[in-house]
């Protein structure tokens, strides 16, 4: 992949990296770069249930000035369908961040279809393993700590398998979708941002929460100590 992205890079005009790259940057919690063939830069919104995305197509000659093929989704913050037009390079640092402005708005806008109680348990361990350092949300985790986070993956979801032994058929639902937000940690370690995965873990200690305290001794009460020691001291 590494070296796919390598490739890529050079396949696109240096002047749409130095005038987009800065910005993305920026908003790389936000972001996540996509590599396709039939797009000179690409960016997703970052939240796996969003469709939301900002392409540069192509560039064409129109009179002689450079004009490029800009593709958005979505349009404005009234339009969620996607847009495409032809714009100047001048004007596509205004539009990639009035784009940007629409995912965070969107982020911080609480609706009937979020729940409270999830987005608060998720808040406090998001805060709870806040680390404190400017490179988390473009830098993995080290290997130790991928392996010591690997680990206790391992362990919860064998917790969760046994707990699941002679429960109520909702109850064992319940642990079937914890057991899935396991799997989606696991397979992401090694690709995600320290941000990124501090994020998995929360959402999923605070479904854990919902479905009640006697699960959350179970897959984090007993073992936060060493957690945070692991996490943020590097203990």
């Amino acid at each position: 992949m590494l070296f796919t992205k390598n490739i890529m890079k050079k396949k696109i005009p240096l002047i749409i990296h130095q005038t987009l790259q800065p910005v993305a940057k920026q908003n790389f919690h936000l972001l996540k770069p996509v590599i396709v063939d039939d797009a000179m830069f690409y960016v997703a919104d970052k939240d796996e249930d969003s469709d939301f995305f900002f392409k540069v197509l192509k560039q064409e000659n129109k009179n002689g000035v450079l004009h490029y093929c800009v593709e958005i989704k979505p349009t404005s913050d009234s339009i969620v369908q996607s847009s495409t037009y032809w714009i100047q390079i001048s004007q596509i640092v205004n539009t990639f961040n009035n784009w940007i402005k629409l995912l965070d708005t969107y982020n911080k806008t609480y609706t009937f279809f979020d729940d409270p109680i999830l987005k608060s348990y998720e808040k406090d361990f998001n805060q709870r393993f806040e680390i404190l350092n400017e490179n988390t949300d473009m830098l993995p985790f080290s290997l130790e700590k991928q392996l010591y986070i690997h680990s206790y993956l391992i362990k919860t979801k064998k917790t969760l398998i046994n707990l699941k032994q002679n429960k109520d058929e909702n109850y064992q639902t319940q642990l079937d979708e914890l057991e899935k937000e396991v799997n989606i940690i696991q397979s992401n370690l090694t690709k995600d941002t320290q941000k990124k995965v501090i994020e998995r873990l929360s959402k999923f200690w605070a479904k854990t929460q919902k479905v009640g305290l006697d699960l959350l001794k179970e897959v984090f009460v007993s073992v936060s100590a060493e957690l945070a020691k692991k996490l943020i001291t590097g203990g």
